[in-house]
C-alpha cells in the first residue's frame, strides 16, 4: 500500500508491472492510498470489500484478474490454459453478481483468448482484451461528458445521487463527466451531492473526488433532496445506474428513485 502524493490524479484501476494497482475506496476521505492486488484472491478481496467499485471499474478490475490468475497458474499446455480460464470466469465473475459488468468483462476476456494456440498467446490475448476494456471505458466516459454538456447547456445547477464519477470508472465518470465536462469548458458548474445511505459513497467518494477536482459541490443528506427539487434549486438531476434493462427500467443505489 502507497498513498498518493497530494495534488496528484491517480487511475482508479491500473495494470502496473503485472499487477493490479487500484485507488483503496475504504479508505477514502481519509486518505487516498493505492493498493496492489498481485493475487486473483487479493482481486476478489477487493471487489467484495468494495476496495474497488462502480460497475465499469470493478469489471476491468475483474478483467486483469483474469490475467493473475493465469500467471498464477502457469499453464503449461494450451489446454489447460483453457481450463484456468472457464475456472477464473466462474470464481471472478461471481466475485459481486450485482455489478452487471464484472460477468460481462471476464467472459469477454475468456472468449477473446480461448482461440489461441499456446500458453503464452493465451495470456497474451487475455491482457489485451482486458486493457481494451479499460480504453473503451475511458472513451465512452469522454463521450458521456460530451453528449451530456451539449444536452445541459441550460443547466449549471445539478443534483446527483452515490458515485457515477472518476472513483466509480476508468475515466472522467458517467453521471459526472457532465460535470467534469462543464469544468473543463469553462461554464459554470454547481453540484449538490446527496450523502448516499447507508455505506454514504456520495459523503465520502463524490464529494471528496468534485473537491478534490476544484468543482463545487454542497453535500447535502439524502432527505433533502426532495425539499431542494421543490425549491427549484436544481436545475438538472443526473445519476448512474447499476443496471439497465433493454426496457429502459433502471436500477440504482436506494434513494435514487425519490
Amino acid at each position: 500500500m502507497t498513498r498518493a502524493a497530494p495534488g496528484t490524479t491517480i487511475a482508479t484501476v491500473a495494470w502496473v508491472d503485472d499487477a493490479i494497482e487500484i485507488i483503496d475506496q475504504t479508505k477514502l476521505p481519509a486518505a487516498c492510498e493505492i493498493l496492489r492486488l498481485e493475487t486473483v484472491d487479493a482481486a476478489i478481496d477487493a471487489i467484495r470489500r468494495l476496495a474497488v467499485r462502480g460497475a465499469p471499474a470493478i469489471g476491468v478490475c475483474g478483467a486483469l484478474a483474469v490475467v493473475l490468475g493465469l500467471d498464477e497458474a502457469r499453464p503449461a499446455s494450451t489446454a489447460s490454459a483453457l481450463s484456468v480460464l472457464d475456472e477464473l470466469v466462474v470464481r471472478v465473475g461471481s466475485a459481486r453478481p450485482t455489478a452487471v459488468n464484472l460477468s460481462w468483462a471476464v467472459r469477454r476476456v475468456r472468449d477473446a483468448a480461448v482461440a489461441e494456440p499456446t500458453p503464452a498467446a493465451v495470456r497474451e490475448r487475455a491482457l489485451g482484451e482486458a486493457l481494451r476494456i479499460l480504453d473503451e471505458d475511458r472513451e465512452a466516459c469522454r463521450r458521456i461528458g460530451e453528449l451530456g454538456r451539449a444536452e445541459l447547456a441550460a443547466a449549471t445547477r445539478i443534483l446527483t445521487h452515490c458515485n457515477a464519477g472518476r472513483l466509480a470508472t476508468l475515466g472522467s465518470g458517467t453521471a459526472l463527466s457532465v460535470v467534469y465536462a462543464k469544468a473543463a469548458a469553462g461554464e459554470p458548474v454547481a453540484v449538490f451531492a446527496c450523502e448516499a445511505r447507508p455505506l454514504l459513497q456520495g459523503a465520502r467518494l463524490t464529494a471528496w473526488e468534485l473537491m478534490d477536482a476544484g468543482i463545487d459541490v454542497t453535500l447535502i443528506v439524502d432527505g433533502a433532496a426532495a425539499p431542494l427539487l421543490h425549491s427549484g434549486r436544481v436545475d438538472a438531476v443526473v445519476v448512474g445506474a447499476d443496471r439497465i434493462a433493454a426496457n429502459g427500467d433502471t436500477a440504482n443505489k436506494v434513494g435514487t428513485f425519490g
